[in-house]
């Protein structure tokens, strides 16, 4: 039910960045280079891909059927990564 297109639109959330966001994207990115990772929450696979260009592979998991639909063609447009996405509930 939540993981309908109406939902996903209002789950959108914007910053103006001056949380900190970059500083710890970058200690994340840093973090993954050369390792397996699974990015659980991935929504369009924007990070995901990002994390894929240094780790060894990446896999970006999401509930939404839209938002990894979205991921496949962002997926294409990068070549010589190690990135799959997968739509699935990771809650137990």
């Amino acid at each position: 039910m939540f993981a309908s297109e109406e939902y996903y639109q209002q789950e959108r959330v914007t910053t103006d960045r001056n949380d900190k966001e970059d500083e710890f994207e970058a200690k994340m990115l840093n973090a993954t280079i050369g390792k397996t990772v699974l990015d659980v929450g991935c929504r369009d696979g924007g990070f995901t891909i990002r994390i894929a260009e240094s780790a060894k592979h990446a896999v970006g998991l999401g509930f939404s059927k839209e938002a990894i639909s979205k991921a496949q063609p962002n997926r294409s447009r990068i070549e010589k990564i190690s990135l799959s996405f997968l739509c699935a509930d990771a809650t137990c």
